[in-house]
């Protein structure tokens, strides 16, 4: 099951950001239990760019109560709380001045969040997705390890990712906070389904008529399903154009220097998308030399986890990745809108074929020496 456009990668520029209803200042009271001695930092997700962190408090104690604040202006933003020593971060939102939240560390998803309605929709809306979010880490993990069944496993988790997707749009389609619907909208996968989609965004739109972030959010919505509807077709001729790996060097693609280049879209967090890299891992040794290249276009946005991720997998193709996500240079350049997705490019830049599987891929090299 492909993994398709996620809106908070394409649209990621902070658009849950500002409500001008935010009262002046945020205040965030918080009680820790069972921890281990750590730092806690408070981030403001601004409107552009990245993370403002804003206050910090370190402790060295398993229990403690402590403030963080911002002084920040009618403008204020999302809040992400990040507790380092319990691996995990924390989302709200200033709909109120103060707002209180219990947090006990040895499961620090089951928080408890008191004083601001949308904080709390946000905080429910993890509970009833950790169930899920734990089994997908497993089987992540089981995929990954290369376990017996990994194709069951792969499966299981395509299954599992859209039961969670589906629990995201019926939040994001019903909650009352306009910063807790955008911020979740944003994470939400319609799957190609353009009708489906411009229908959750027209509810949206009258839902929160005058949220100002909402409004940005779907105009670049707009833009999006054009690009959907632009879509390089078998036939049609790729423009050619120069990259950068992620060692920094140069990858030049265009398209008359190979017989056949194949450019393999993916991300690290999509297992579907590394099982289908390591079926060619084979065929690039065999052909490689015979004129064939592949080009592996990482459409990640977290640069750490993504290096956590691919840390041993050793690729013997250029990995071209600008950590942008979907709206990087190449994903936009050549109109993809899910992974994991290929191109086979012949001379001149012509696309041979869409989505080739490996088997596929095999029969037409070893039919062309």
């Amino acid at each position: 099951m492909p993994v398709f456009r996620n809106s908070l990668l394409f649209l990621l520029a902070g658009l849950w950001a500002c409500s001008k209803n935010s009262p002046p200042g945020f205040q965030l009271e918080v009680v820790l239990r069972n921890a281990n001695p750590g730092s806690c930092y408070l981030y403001r997700l601004p409107l552009q760019g990245s993370p403002l962190l804003v206050d910090s408090f370190s402790t060295t104690r398993l229990d403690a109560q402590f403030v963080l604040k911002d002084a920040h202006g009618p403008d204020t933003c999302l809040y992400q709380l990040m507790l380092v020593n319990a691996n995990t971060s924390l989302y709200f939102i200033p709909d109120a001045p103060i707002v209180r939240a219990c947090i006990n560390a040895v499961d620090p998803q089951a928080y408890t969040v008191d004083g601001s309605k949308g904080s709390g929709a946000l905080q429910s809306l993890q509970l009833a997705r950790k169930p899920l979010v734990d089994s997908l880490y497993i089987l992540n993990n089981m995929i990954q390890s290369g376990s017996d069944g990994k194709a069951g496993f792969v499966e299981q988790a395509a299954i599992l990712g859209s039961r969670l997707n589906e629990i995201s749009i019926q939040f994001a389609d019903t909650v009352t906070s306009p910063l807790a619907a955008l911020f979740i909208a944003q994470q939400v996968d319609f799957g190609g389904d353009l009708g489906r989609h411009r229908a959750f965004s027209a509810g949206l739109e009258r839902r929160f008529p005058h949220f100002s972030p909402i409004r940005a959010y779907i105009l670049r919505l707009q833009d999006y399903f054009s690009l959907l509807e632009e879509e390089y077709m078998v036939g049609d001729t790729l423009p050619a154009k120069e990259y950068e790996d992620i060692r920094g060097r140069k990858i030049p693609v265009r398209f008359e220097e190979k017989k056949y280049y194949l450019l393999e879209f993916w991300a690290s967090y999509c297992p579907q998308c590394l099982e289908s890299l390591e079926q060619k891992r084979s065929l690039y040794a065999a052909y490689q030399s015979k004129g064939f290249e592949l080009i592996a276009f990482a459409l990640d946005e977290d640069r750490a986890q993504f290096g956590a991720q691919t840390a041993a997998m050793a690729f013997p193709w250029p990995v071209v990745a600008d950590f942008r996500g979907w709206s990087g240079v190449a994903p936009q350049t050549y109109k993809i809108d899910r992974i994991p997705f290929n191109f086979l490019i012949g001379s001149g830049g012509r696309v041979l074929a869409k989505n080739i599987t490996a088997a596929e891929l095999d029969k037409l090299l070893s039919g062309s020496r």
